[in-house]
């Protein structure tokens, strides 16, 4: 089972390193799609999703040196402001609810995520997440009661 964690200021400044890195892959100009998967697929991600990154302080510029010529640069690029967003609120979930951010990746699309900044991106990053969950139907807490409330329809009745 997982823990959740809350949100204090390892959570804020892992957030605002990774929104940087996805602001910079914009600027860039690298396809936001391609550059986000392999990210998820990094050391650099795994060393933020399990802390690491906290005891180095070059993970970022390893990342550009090992991917940088290898993203395409092709695909929709997403602006910059709305990038940087989508890296905070990935970052933010992963934090506080302990997850993997390839397995956010999965759940939850960049371009969902880009069509939502709009009337999401001036929220509590909290109520932010509430809300993308409940839009696509991935609220945990709400499956596990309804699981709950059925099987105790079926067994307690």
């Amino acid at each position: 089972m997982k823990l959740s964690r809350e949100f204090d200021f390892i959570g804020l400044q892992l957030c605002k390193q990774q929104a940087d890195l996805f602001m910079h892959a914009s600027e860039k100009g690298i396809g936001s799609y391609y550059f986000v998967k392999r990210f998820v697929t990094s050391s650099l991600c795994d060393e933020l999703d399990s802390l690491q990154i906290l005891h180095s302080s070059n993970g970022e510029q390893i990342f550009w040196d090992e991917n940088e010529k290898s993203i395409l640069k092709q695909g929709q690029i997403i602006p910059p402001m709305v990038m940087h967003w989508i890296g905070y609120i990935y970052r933010y979930i992963s934090y506080t609810e302990n997850i993997k951010t390839l397995k956010l990746f999965k759940k939850i699309n960049i371009l969902y995520l880009a069509s939502v900044y709009q009337p999401y991106h001036a929220l509590d990053p909290k109520e932010a997440v509430k809300n993308i969950k409940e839009s696509l139907g991935i609220d945990e807490e709400k499956r596990i009661k309804k699981v709950i409330e059925k099987y105790r329809a079926i067994y307690c009745a």
